[in-house]
């Protein structure tokens, strides 16, 4: 059995806090000095190791030289007391309505979990799985939690069973506690998270009626969220894999390998060539050189005297586990761009508009005066300032929101749109400068 070593990348200071958590907690049992298999402060990092990545626990014990059924009950030590601190719903939104948030989002998820046998009777009167979730096809524990504007969690629910549907869960754990705080806190959520005084999507009614601007701007608002909690996601995604580059190169650097210093992308086409043959047990410097492309500034004899050093077997294994971490992190990153770019299309302002004839899609109105002039969406838009990217447009576009303007009197309706952004933001306070007819000109 081989055994390596891993970075847990989260704060020191959480470490110490839990640690001092679980000192506290067994001088209040009473537990004699010396007589747990692990001290308060290893078992603050076997329980952090496994909230952070959520492997195996009994694997992630052997790693701490503790058994399986002890990895499992320091694991549930930990959680029932991080679980007996938590805030309850009503400190929560007392706590966010001292500090003046400007709004709230409630959203539920599935959380995963191994098989369970408990049954239930579904509406036909079929014998079903409690536990199973149609929405995300496994078991798992419906829970629900309230976040602040900044997506800061500030209270988690109660587990219902995977089969419970979201807006069930929230009407029996958060619309309740809800309802006395919506004057002073309004609540932005989903459509499946509709109730008394809980902002939710609206759709255009039929024929050419527009929506009025307060509903228009909690709709951008809403979608704006949503885009938002994806971009995050994937900047998460992205410092991983930074992380695991990193690392790869660390490893190198203990192989005595140099080969950063020889080429600008280790994990270009050339470098990944070097890093795939090293791993599948090639160590002949000249062979390795030969894999570069001839398009590199290096030299044979440049890449072949970075590529000679002491690459073990051990150095392979590492390094292949952190090449498939950062294929499946790739993988990921690509199906959030599909889908951010897909969200995008859901907040007003962003798609390609014609600023002559106003058609949206990206195309002109027969007799246009811009007939011929490419029509650009906001994140095209964006990207033509230097420095900028489509990735930072996207991020801009769901931090900010996209400006949105309607026929009719841009001037009040602009005002308008500012008093709904400054009620929904406390905080928030606008001013309108007016532009001299000389400078607009100019």
């Amino acid at each position: 059995m081989l055994s390596y070593r891993v970075i847990l990348d989260v704060p020191t200071e959480l470490a110490l806090y839990l640690a001092r958590l679980l000192r506290e907690r067994r001088r209040e049992i009473g537990t004699p000095r010396g007589t747990r298999a692990l001290s308060c402060w290893r078992q603050a990092v076997f329980a952090l190791a496994w909230f952070r990545d959520r492997p195996d626990v009994a694997r992630l014990g052997k790693g701490f030289g503790i058994s399986q059924a002890t990895a499992y009950r320091y694991l549930a030590e930990v959680i029932d007391l991080l679980a007996a601190r938590a805030p309850s719903l009503r400190q929560a939104l007392e706590k966010a309505k001292e500090q003046g948030l400007a709004y709230l989002i409630p959203d539920g998820k599935i959380v995963a979990s191994d098989r369970c046998t408990e049954k239930s009777t579904s509406r036909k009167g079929k014998q079903i799985d409690r536990w199973y979730s149609g929405k995300a096809h496994g078991f798992g524990g419906n829970i629900q939690a309230l976040f602040a504007p900044s997506g800061v969690p500030l209270w988690v629910s109660d587990v219902l069973p995977g089969g419970a549907h979201d807006i069930t869960a929230a009407r029996e754990h958060v619309l309740p506690g809800l309802r006395s705080y919506l004057k002073d806190l309004p609540v932005l959520a989903d459509s499946e998270g509709a109730g008394i005084g809980v902002h939710v999507p609206v759709k255009r009614p039929p024929g050419s009626r527009e929506l009025d601007l307060n509903t228009r701007t909690r709709n951008m608002l809403l979608a704006s969220l949503r885009c938002r909690s994806l971009t995050r996601t994937r900047s998460r995604l992205v410092q991983d894999q930074v992380r695991h580059q990193n690392r790869v190169e660390k490893i190198l650097e203990d192989a005595l390998l140099k080969i950063s210093v020889v080429i600008s992308d280790l994990f270009g086409a050339s470098g990944r060539r070097f890093l795939d043959a090293l791993v599948a047990g090639e160590r002949s410097p000249a062979a390795l050189a030969a894999l570069g492309d001839r398009r590199l500034r290096a030299t044979r004899q440049q890449l072949a005297s970075a590529l000679t050093g002491r690459f073990r077997e051990v150095h392979a294994f590492e390094i292949a586990t952190h090449l498939r971490l950062i294929d499946t992190i790739n993988d990921e990153i690509a199906r959030l761009d599909a889908r951010i770019e897909q969200q995008l299309t859901s907040i007003p302002g962003v798609a390609p508009a014609c600023g002559s004839c106003g058609l949206i899609g990206g195309g002109h109105s027969p007799g246009c005066a811009s007939d011929g002039t490419p029509v650009l969406g906001l994140p095209e838009r964006l990207d033509e300032i230097t420095g900028v990217g489509v990735c930072n447009a996207q991020v801009l576009i769901a931090e900010l929101g996209a400006g949105y303007y309607s026929s009719g009197n841009p001037q009040r309706q602009t005002r308008s749109r500012i008093r709904e952004l400054e009620r929904l933001n406390p905080g928030m306070k606008v001013t309108l400068t007016p532009i001299e007819p000389a400078t607009a000109a100019a």
